[in-house]
């Protein structure tokens, strides 16, 4: 199974969550491929320098180590682009950085999307369901 996680899910690792540590965890353990988009490793760093907190930034590039880093391509690229014009066509904006994690999770024919912004995601035709936040997906998860 391949899982990919948004930049909100691994923020809650970050805060110590210990429902998303334990998923990770046993993600880990349980051979499971679990992914990011490389946006998300920009969005993570970004928050540590916007805090100018750099004393965690070996903490930072810790966690994202867990992960498969799948890079913003141009196929991630075109199909960001084509759910950009979707979602503007119906009126629904969301942050450019949250639709090409969205085109990582299609183009890498991943499984589940781990977020705790569902109706960021949900609203996108190759995502829907697929989008849990982490108590659904530990629900689902054992």
């Amino acid at each position: 199974m391949k899982i990919l996680f948004d930049t909100s899910a691994l923020i809650e690792l970050e805060r110590q969550n210990q429902e998303a540590i334990v998923l990770v965890k046993g993600l880990i353990t349980g051979k499971e491929e679990i992914v990011i988009s490389t946006v998300t490793i920009s969005e993570v760093l970004l928050g540590v320098y916007f805090q100018k907190a750099y004393e965690k930034i070996v903490e930072a590039k810790k966690l994202l180590s867990q992960f498969k880093w799948i890079p913003l391509d141009e196929n991630i690229a075109d199909m960001a682009a084509q759910y950009e014009a979707l979602l503007l066509n119906i009126g629904n904006e969301i942050e450019f950085k949250d639709v090409a994690i969205a085109a990582t999770f299609a183009a890498t024919k991943s499984d589940f999307l781990i977020t705790q912004n569902k109706r960021h995601f949900q609203i996108l035709p190759d995502i829907g369901n697929s989008a849990k936040t982490i108590a659904e997906f530990s629900k689902i998860y054992r």
